[in-house]
């Protein structure tokens, strides 16, 4: 794939202007869906004394407006019961949408685990873009971005254990390591136990090596087959074991020494 132009920073070519709070629409591409009591208590605090003093970014819309940037400013001057809020208003494209208010979001570390994997995957899905785009976008390692992307192959259940914080996106790196049918009842006894991670790590490893023993089937041989094995035992006077493979197969003679390896080559070219 090509390399994806950069989109140019809007909020330094136009000038902010006052706009009306209620005409403002929300960004539906938002990732961010929880925002901290305190934070946004503070915040609000903060505009009241000090009012807003970075502009939000807004695309036009009709007679209203879209938010692109700023959503935390405007819950916050709302919250101060402002009417008006400064603003950068631009056109911009639902792409650059998706990729500015994750950037944003990415930076500020604003995002919980969960929010941050959805928003990769909005950037993935709408521009087509691979793992190594996103993370060169977002200033963050491949390996980042695919870790945060697996998180989104776990139930709602552990998505959503994580996303409050109960469980860290290691633990859920940790379940991914466990059969999909045991990862939410090994969630809750990590839950339950609070186990590290480390821990629950150990814990997805017995678990894989439990569900592989029980899945096991038992090797039916063929009774032909031992026979002949029996028969070339006796014949050559050591274990001698025959795996078929197909039509073909391996004859697998033992030997303890290298007296008894020149005996069986004797015995088997004379």
């Amino acid at each position: 794939m090509a390399p994806m132009p950069v989109p140019a920073q809007p909020a330094v070519l136009a000038r902010p202007m006052e706009i009306d709070l209620d005409r403002i629409d929300p960004n539906p591409f938002q990732p961010r869906q929880y925002f901290s009591e305190t934070e946004m208590a503070e915040l609000s605090a903060s505009i009241l004394q000090h009012g807003v003093v970075q502009p939000i970014l807004v695309r036009p819309r009709g007679d209203r407006f879209q938010l692109v940037v700023g959503e935390r400013r405007v819950r916050a001057a709302q919250r101060a019961a402002l009417m008006r809020i400064p603003a950068v208003v631009k056109e911009i494209s639902e792409d650059e949408m998706v990729e500015l208010v994750l950037v944003e979001n990415v930076q500020r570390e604003n995002l919980t685990p969960i929010e941050e994997a959805q928003g990769y995957k909005q950037l993935v899905d709408r521009l087509k873009a691979t793992q190594a785009d996103v993370a060169k976008r977002v200033g963050k390692d491949r390996s980042t971005v695919a870790n945060s992307l697996r998180l989104l192959s776990l139930s709602q259940f552990i998505q959503d254990e994580i996303g409050h914080g109960n469980l860290t996106p290691g633990h859920g790196r940790a379940l991914l390591a466990m059969p999909p049918e045991v990862r939410d009842k090994m969630a809750r006894r990590i839950l339950k136990e609070t186990l590290s991670v480390r821990q629950a790590e150990k814990l997805a490893t017995s678990e894989k090596q439990d569900s592989t023993t029980k899945i096991a089937k038992p090797v039916v041989v063929d009774p032909n087959t031992l026979a002949a094995e029996e028969r070339l035992t006796h014949a050559l006077a050591t274990r001698v074991k025959i795996h078929r493979k197909g039509e073909g197969g391996i004859v697998e003679i033992a030997f303890h020494n290298e007296e008894e390896l020149e005996r069986l080559f004797e015995f088997i070219v004379r």
